[in-house]
């Protein structure tokens, strides 16, 4: 590593909120992009927490003052599809799910900033049939009166008394939930419907306030402003605990019903889960086989002196947010995750 990046990591990556301090680190360290990951944003008094406003307005000013380009992801995708090294150092913004709270929160934040953003649906979710299914387990852990929970989820045995607390509670469903993506999807519903019956909670069909999906004429409005939406599966599943039928159907309907409500949809996938054990050379060909130029991953990749690679559409990196001003320099500059191997 460069002695600049050197200096940048010893400093804690604070030196770097000065812009030409972060001008230098930015080229020292070689860093030519990183596509970011969110999900949730705050909204005061409302539970669960997400990432806040204001934090990620601190973010967006910082690329701004020291010269970052913002731009879509397919921007970045459709640059290494074509073999061309982006001008200047570029980011991109994904978000996924496609919950209310990017609407309230985040998109006023994104607008300020020019700064572009892609959306990715889990069209089911939007059509309002069904809560994300781990919001389903966390709103029967939260919601139960029973003492105790006991469940087998594949080679995990949870036993463990339901804590009094709020957060103990979130952390025992999210426990759960971790399990749950290791197991084949029909037994996950299964085990979700067990997981009902046993704490006595009754699962609402369509998401409460605190779990709210945008709706489909917010997803238009929001298009028309400039924003982006791309394909997320339909109930998102991990596509490689599915079979064959259903990892087709999965990304096939979401394709379908992303086309039928947005005039041009982004032809990127996000792969649900994203980590390498969530989807392999099956989902690979059915992105491909579907029309879609790319498909992404949560596997922390950023982008050494280019874009991703013609050899890898579909399997491009992306980095977590973390809206602490340190850590997100620090992903920023490459001294968090680690190079892409699709980086041409």
């Amino acid at each position: 590593m460069p002695s600049i990046a050197r200096l940048v990591g010893r400093l804690g990556g604070s030196a770097v909120g000065l812009a030409p301090v972060g001008r230098l680190a930015l080229h020292a360290t070689g860093v030519h992009g990183c596509v970011f990951f969110l999900h949730r944003f705050h909204e005061p008094g409302r539970e669960p927490p997400g990432d806040h406003p204001a934090l990620l307005a601190a973010n967006l000013a910082w690329l701004r003052r020291i010269g970052v380009d913002l731009v879509t992801v397919e921007t970045i995708v459709r640059a290494g599809l074509e073999g061309r090294v982006l001008p200047r150092p570029s980011v991109a913004f994904t978000i996924d799910d496609g919950y209310r709270d990017f609407l309230t929160v985040a998109a006023p934040v994104f607008e300020r900033y020019d700064c572009p953003a892609t959306v990715f649906l889990a069209t089911e979710f939007l059509d309002r049939r069904r809560m994300l299914w781990w919001d389903r387990v966390e709103w029967i852990v939260l919601g139960t009166r029973r003492p105790r929970l006991t469940l087998a989820i594949g080679a995990h045995h949870v036993d463990e008394a339901v804590p009094a607390a709020r957060s103990g509670r979130t952390a025992l469903a999210a426990r759960c939930s971790r399990a749950m993506e290791h197991v084949a999807d029909t037994e996950k519903v299964a085990l979700i419907d067990a997981l009902a019956a046993q704490l006595e909670v009754e699962v609402p069909a369509e998401a409460p306030e605190a779990f709210a999906p945008l709706t489909w004429d917010e997803v238009r409005a929001l298009h028309a402003r400039g924003f982006q939406f791309a394909p997320h599966t339909v109930t998102h599943p991990i596509l490689a605990q599915t079979s064959d039928a259903q990892c087709a159907d999965e990304v096939a309907t979401s394709v379908r019903r992303l086309r039928e409500e947005v005039a041009r949809p982004t032809p990127i996938l996000a792969y649900p889960n994203g980590r390498p054990y969530a989807f392999g050379l099956r989902e690979e060909r059915v992105v491909a086989e579907n029309g879609l130029l790319a498909a992404v991953t949560t596997d922390g990749a950023w982008l050494r002196r280019g874009v991703p690679g013609p050899d890898a559409p579909f399997r491009v990196g992306r980095v977590p947010y973390f809206e602490e001003p340190y850590r997100f320099r620090a992903s920023v500059l490459g001294l968090f995750g680690r190079p892409s191997p699709s980086t041409s």
